[in-house]
């Protein structure tokens, strides 16, 4: 059975598509803080002028060599076992940042979610109603996701509109 909304809309989705878009974090290299909880794990340690594994050791002493060798520790992979820590310059770290940032964004601006909304009436010609289910398979085959808005009033009659619902599932 349909039920009535306060908006006197009923909407049928198929997909779940929130109406504010939240943005996407997008994760850079950061600087690694070596704490008393986390200076005993092992970590693999990159040099970032020749880009050469320096060995495996534990973040104490990654801490003590990049200190000596007046760089910063920038955590660059957490994905494998022993996490990817490299050593870096403030100037390299930033110009990482602002690249991955860059990429990041360009792709997820490819990624970008669309709404196709399709409003119906229940007294809609059944070829302007074809028209209109012909632009949303369009879209929905571009990867839109399609919401329907099926208009109503008090004056209009359930079935009406729930013959006009059984219609719209039939052709799609």
């Amino acid at each position: 059975m349909l039920r009535r909304f306060l908006t006197n809309q009923l909407i049928i989705s198929t997909r779940f598509v929130s109406q504010y878009y939240s943005k996407k974090k997008i994760l850079v290299p950061s600087r690694l803080g070596v704490t008393p909880g986390n200076q005993h794990l092992e970590v693999n340690l990159f040099d970032d002028e020749n880009k050469q594994l320096l060995g495996r050791m534990s973040l104490n002493e990654a801490q003590k060599l990049a200190k000596y060798r007046d760089l910063i520790l920038v955590l660059f992979d957490e994905s494998h076992d022993p996490p990817d820590v490299r050593l870096m310059t403030g100037k390299n770290l930033a110009q990482i940042r602002d690249e991955t940032r860059v990429n990041k964004k360009r792709e997820l601006s490819n990624d970008k979610i669309t709404d196709f909304i399709l409003r119906l009436r229940p007294n809609i010609a059944e070829k302007d109603l074809l028209t209109k289910l012909a632009q949303a398979k369009n879209a929905y085959s571009k990867g839109c996701s399609i919401r329907f808005s099926l208009d109503f009033g008090r004056a209009i009659d359930e079935k009406e509109t729930e013959k006009l619902i059984h219609f719209v599932f039939e052709v799609i």
